[in-house]
C-alpha cells in the first residue's frame, strides 16, 4: 500500500510519477502476502497460481476507513486471469471486481 497515494496520483499519464516510487513509499500488507504455485503444463508451459498465505482477509486503513480485498491470479504463456475484487468487511461479499469469476486476458 503506498503511505501517501499523492505520490502516485495520476501515474497512468505521467509515469515519472511512477519511476520514482521507492520502497519507502510504499507499506507492506502482511495479510496481504500470496504464495505463487509453479505447474507444468506441457514441457515447454507453466501455469502460476497464486494462493493467500494466511485464512485472514486481506485488509488495510485508507482515510480512516476499513477496506478488504481479496487478491490473485493465474498466469500461463498465453494467458492472465485475475480475481482481485474488494469485500464488504460486514457482509463478507463481492463489491466490485471479479464477482463473476476471474477477469480473463489473452495474449494476441
Amino acid at each position: 500500500m503506498f503511505k501517501d497515494i499523492t505520490k502516485v496520483l495520476g501515474g497512468g499519464s505521467n509515469p515519472q510519477k511512477l519511476a520514482n516510487i521507492t520502497l519507502e513509499d510504499i507499506e507492506f500488507l502482511p495479510n496481504c502476502t500470496l504464495k505463487v504455485t509453479t505447474n507444468l503444463i506441457s514441457p515447454d508451459n507453466y501455469c502460476f497460481i497464486t494462493t493467500p498465505v494466511t485464512e485472514t482477509p486481506c485488509s488495510f486503513n485508507y482515510q480512516g476507513n476499513n477496506y478488504q480485498v481479496f487478491i490473485g491470479f493465474e498466469v500461463t504463456k498465453s494467458e492472465l486471469k485475475t480475481y482481485d475484487k474488494g469485500i464488504d468487511p460486514t457482509t463478507g461479499k463481492g463489491i466490485w471486481g471479479a464477482l463473476m469469476g476471474a477477469y480473463e486476458f489473452h495474449k494476441l
